[in-house]
This record gives structure tokens, C-alpha cells and sequence, in this order.
């Protein structure tokens, strides 16, 4: 009987050891990669639904799809992460028949409750996927160019016309780089493409894979944009109220990433793992 006591006791420390083990493993994220999905038709433990709810509708589910509606902008979401990381790649698969721009923002961390501060990537631009001028894409940047001038990009921004005017869309030159200012404006969509030569932004047009656009931008994501262990992104279109036009969300994908765990780091990300489970 002792024996098989001792057999149990030595079993309940083993399963509690694998236990403790699983669960710092998955809170230090030792390899330095998370992924976590938010598909609408079960719920994640780390990305929220879209709120608030008087701006976005329920989970609807039609031809097997599960999806939120948004119809007044701007509308959020949360993703929990177990710790800090450097870089976050959001994907966002979403049907936007009507709305000419849909962006994605991630706030920085806030200072007061009053803060209201994000950093803001394009996800589509319908005038940019449908203009028909020569195009140049370099490493996530886009140049059209209304007559074909420029080989490169490179050519381009390191020699910005003087005497023609350049449209910028989620794309700053360099101070040095603008040689004449008052032929450089910043697209919106009320600007007339007759008045302008060259468009350039930090875009990639969305893919279409069964009815539904998806799209895929990077944020930088470290200490400056936590808030309270949260990532908090907001999907905005400019118009999307006014016009009584709706954006469904089918699908979230984030990914994470940090430089993987060493020894040294380990033990600190142990010890705070610790603290602040037995600050709780």
C-alpha cells in the first residue's frame, strides 16, 4: 500500500512539474513566435469580438462563414498577449464592397485614459487597385507614375520631381529628398488625379480568395503599445457612417515575434511570470 502510495505521490508531482512546465512555456513564448487566430465561429482566448456593440453587429454566420458587421467607424479589437514582443503581422480577411479606404490602427499605450493615439496601415484603397497607370512595387511601396518616367523606385525618391506633382499615401521622403514642397501633397480621397503626376504609398494591394479580400500589414509592437498585457487595434473607413455602407470581418490572424528565449532571459521571464501570479 505504501508503494502505491508513493507511486501516486510521485505521479501527482510529475503531472504538476509538466503542468507548471506547459504553462511557462507558453507564457515566455521560448521560441519567439505566436500565432493566434480569430475566425468568428469560436471563440479565441486571445482576440476579443469586435466592439462596441451600438457600431458592429453580432456574429452572423451564411455559406459556412462566420463574420462580424461593422457599420459605424471606427470599431476595435483587443488581443491579449502573455508578454511583450518586438513586431506584430496582422491579417484581415473582410468583404468592403462599397467603401473606397479601410485601414487598420494599433494605439500606443496610453499615458492618460484620454489618450487616443494609433499608428495606422492601409489595408485597401479601391482608386489605388483600379488606377491604370505604370506601376512599380519595391519591398511594400508603390509608385504609379501617370507617365512612365522612372525605372525604380529608388530613381524615383532619390531624384522627387520639381516640376510635377507627387501625391504621398502612408509614405514620408526625407526632408533632403523634397527639393521643391509645393509639389508634394498628401493623397485623401477627394484628390483630383488630374492634378497629379505620381502617387507613391506603402501599399500591397489586398488578394481575393473566394469572394473575400485578405490582407496582410506589420506593426511595430513593443512596451510603447502594451496596454495592461492588451494589443488594441482599430479597423477604421472614413465615410463608412455617413454612407450607410456595412464591412464584414471573416477572419483575424496575428503574429508575434520577439528574439527567442535564452538561459539568461529565461530566468527573468520566469521570475516575472512568477511575480505576477503571486501578485494576483
Amino acid at each position: 500500500m505504501r508503494h502505491i502510495l508513493s507511486i501516486y505521490r510521485i505521479l501527482l508531482v510529475v503531472i504538476f512539474l509538466a503542468f507548471f512546465t506547459w504553462l511557462v512555456y507558453q507564457n515566455t513564448v521560448v521560441g519567439g513566435r505566436l500565432f493566434v487566430v480569430k475566425d468568428f465561429c469560436n471563440k479565441s482566448d486571445f482576440i476579443s469580438n469586435l466592439y462596441p456593440e451600438n457600431r458592429v453587429g453580432g456574429v452572423e454566420k451564411e455559406l459556412g462563414d462566420c463574420f462580424q458587421r461593422i457599420f459605424v467607424e471606427p470599431a476595435y479589437f483587443k488581443v491579449k498577449v502573455p508578454r511583450t514582443f518586438s513586431k506584430a503581422g496582422v491579417t484581415v480577411v473582410y468583404k468592403n464592397p462599397d467603401q473606397l479606404v479601410f485601414q487598420l490602427g494599433l494605439m500606443k499605450k496610453r499615458i492618460n485614459p484620454l489618450d487616443w493615439n494609433f499608428t495606422l496601415r492601409l489595408i485597401g484603397n479601391k482608386i489605388f487597385d483600379n488606377l491604370d497607370w505604370y506601376k512599380l512595387e519595391e519591398q511594400g511601396i508603390v509608385l504609379w507614375q501617370k507617365q512612365k518616367q522612372y525605372e525604380s523606385i529608388y530613381e524615383f525618391v532619390n531624384n522627387v520631381p520639381v516640376d510635377s506633382k507627387t501625391a504621398t499615401f502612408y509614405y514620408k521622403f526625407s526632408k533632403e529628398a523634397i527639393r521643391n514642397p509645393t509639389k508634394v501633397v498628401e493623397w485623401n480621397p477627394n484628390t483630383k488625379l488630374e492634378y497629379v503626376d505620381y502617387i507613391i504609398s506603402q501599399y500591397t494591394p489586398p488578394k481575393t480568395i473566394n469572394g473575400w479580400h485578405k490582407q496582410t500589414v506589420e506593426f511595430l509592437a513593443g512596451t510603447e503599445y502594451m496596454n495592461d498585457h492588451f494589443l488594441e487595434f482599430m479597423l477604421s473607413s472614413p465615410g463608412l457612417t455617413e454612407n450607410r455602407h456595412k464591412i464584414k470581418i471573416k477572419r483575424i490572424e496575428i503574429e508575434l515575434l520577439r528574439p527567442p528565449t535564452n538561459i539568461k532571459t529565461f530566468i527573468s521571464d520566469l521570475k516575472g511570470y512568477l511575480i505576477r501570479k503571486l501578485q494576483k
